[in-house]
């Protein structure tokens, strides 16, 4: 319920996390454990990341949502957030790089295009970094006042 207080205990668990459990262990037995291990730091990361960017703190998000996306580089859903959170930074070439990435790996791997949800989070990314840039232009004119003409005779 406290947000400041959740997103505490999921840096503190992040910054613990030093790889997949037992790693050097090819045995049956620790796949399952591994893989929960895995899943669990995965969902962190992304929960942390949404909070991060609730709560404005966009480039903490960037660097959650890249961790992912570098984990599993088709991850649509952790692209999206990606491109939102450079989206609040402002960041339009990082946008740009991180869609034809995606929209790229997902052709290689897969022989797809990206979903429409990843379009859409594309442009919304892109839309708010068109209103940041315009909200100083704006802001000025209003501290400027109105316009006066000027005469001619």
């Amino acid at each position: 319920q406290d947000p400041a207080g959740a997103l505490a205990d999921y840096d503190s668990a992040i910054a613990l996390y030093r790889g997949p459990l037992m790693e050097e262990e090819f045995d049956d037995w620790i796949e399952a454990q591994r893989a929960r291990y895995e899943g669990l730091f995965v969902a962190a990361l992304a929960e942390a990341g949404d909070l991060h960017l609730q709560s404005g703190q966009a480039e903490t998000a960037a660097a959650y949502f890249r961790t992912l996306v570098e984990r599993d580089p088709i991850d649509e859903r952790a692209s999206s957030s990606l491109m939102q959170a450079l989206g609040e930074l402002g960041d339009r070439e990082a946008i740009d790089r991180e869609f034809s990435r995606v929209r790229q790996t997902l052709a290689d791997e897969r022989g797809a295009v990206p979903q429409p949800g990843s379009h859409l989070a594309y442009e919304q990314a892109l839309q708010a970094v068109s209103s940041s840039e315009a909200e100083p232009a704006v802001a000025q004119s209003m501290r400027q006042g109105p316009a006066r003409r000027v005469e001619r005779s």
